[in-house]
């Protein structure tokens, strides 16, 4: 699959779908849903880069308080 596409995204509408039952690969063979999350990104390469920019880290205390950036 990463021949051809970059990442695999799981959408909530796929994810509700397919996750309470066996998915049909071929006539033999099924798998499932399995350590994804709903309206996840899982990339196959490494085409995403960071911006320019250092990376920045943000908190908060709580659900609700304002978010800050880390020291």
């Amino acid at each position: 699959m990463a021949g051809e596409w970059d990442a695999a995204h799981l959408s909530v509408l796929g994810y509700l779908d397919g996750a309470s039952r066996p998915l049909q690969v071929d006539a033999e063979t099924a798998t499932v849903i399995a350590g994804w999350a709903p309206d996840s990104t899982i990339w196959l390469t490494d085409v995403a880069h960071e911006a320019g920019g250092p990376r920045q880290a943000w908190h908060r205390a709580s659900h609700g308080d304002p978010w800050t950036l880390a020291p």
